[in-house]
């Protein structure tokens, strides 16, 4: 009973004091990171990148509704101690996110599935052009879940992948209107202006210098000058039957 009342008053605490969080969503290695990272920065803001308390199995208990949303953030209230909160994990959870803090500001980032997909492949060392893949149990911890028949009931890899970025794109494209969409193409064209565009969206203050840090690595870099042909082979029609009408929606196409 005492962790109990514990827990509520530390979750209601933090939600009093930090009513508006900044929540970045995304499909994994979409650019969620850097976005959060330098948007910390710049405005000197904590930050969270990224938490195991919303990997698998946690992830799939909370869509399941096996464990709520507000139980679970009740029990973990340290993420509520920072401004700018970052997983990607969140995005599939955001009608929760959105009814617990409706002044919450939501970011949506996007990358073309293409290099979206290749870039997961190239972080997790699969290649693109393999006819099948079934040893996800091989995978390091955060990525068990990203294959899971939940998200798609497809077998191909290429094809549950190709499901995840159309699933998590839907979340944008149901309620466009609750989010901030950067693409990650326009970021990597100009960083620093789309970051201070973002942080004036979000009405915050750019107090600090990011010059020195717009092409810091904060994950893995993996190969983006293969091309689309070599690294997929025949599997690159899958991910263009499957991703076309989304893509086509964030002129992609």
């Amino acid at each position: 009973m005492k962790k109990i009342l514990a827990d509520n008053l530390k979750f209601l605490y933090r939600r009093i004091s930090n009513p508006s969080p900044v929540i970045i969503l995304g499909m994994p290695k979409s650019g969620t990171t850097v976005i959060a990272a330098l948007l910390g920065k710049r405005t000197g803001q904590k930050t969270l990148l990224d938490t195991p308390l919303f990997w698998h199995p946690y992830t799939f208990s909370l869509l399941k509704k096996e464990i709520f949303l507000k139980k679970h953030l009740k029990q973990h209230s340290s993420l509520l101690s920072y401004k700018i909160l970052k997983e990607p994990n969140f995005t599939l959870l955001f009608e929760d996110f959105y009814k617990l803090f409706p002044k919450a500001k939501f970011i949506y980032i996007v990358r073309k599935p293409e290099d979206n997909i290749r870039s997961i492949l190239n972080r997790i060392g699969i290649a693109g052009s393999m006819e099948e893949f079934t040893d996800y149990s091989s995978l390091d911890k955060g990525w068990h879940g990203t294959f899971n028949d939940y998200y798609s009931d497809k077998t191909h890899y290429i094809e549950k992948l190709s499901d995840l970025w159309v699933k998590y794109t839907n979340i944008y494209l149901a309620k466009p209107e609750k989010f901030i969409l950067v693409r990650y193409e326009d970021f990597i064209d100009n960083k620093e202006m789309v970051i201070d565009g973002v942080v004036s969206k979000i009405k915050m203050q750019a107090k600090f210098d990011i010059a020195s840090d717009v092409n810091k690595q904060f994950q893995p870099k993996g190969n983006s000058t293969i091309s689309y042909d070599d690294f997929f082979k025949g599997n690159l029609c899958l991910i263009s039957d499957i991703c076309a009408e989304n893509a086509s929606a964030f002129s992609y196409i």
